[in-house]
């Protein structure tokens, strides 16, 4: 989850590897296209989802793991 990353942010490095890997990234909905968020604007054009409350979160790990669940048992 990333909050606010400016551009060139230490979080970036991190969040980039996550997204080379397939792993769930979220950033906060609240702080795109804000002054500070040049780095969180990427992330979600990347692929990163974009939140504004825990339950997004829950929401979409539920999702993938219906997807998972339901493939298996197929």
């Amino acid at each position: 989850m990333v909050v606010e990353a400016p551009a060139g942010s230490g979080a970036l490095i991190s969040a980039d590897f996550a997204l080379e890997e397939g792993r769930d990234l979220f950033v906060a909905k609240a702080t795109l296209k804000g002054p500070r968020s040049a780095g969180s604007d990427r992330l979600y054009e990347d692929g990163a989802v974009a939140v504004e409350r825990f339950e997004d979160i829950a929401d979409d790990w539920r999702q993938s793991a219906c997807v998972f669940y339901c493939a298996a048992r197929a």
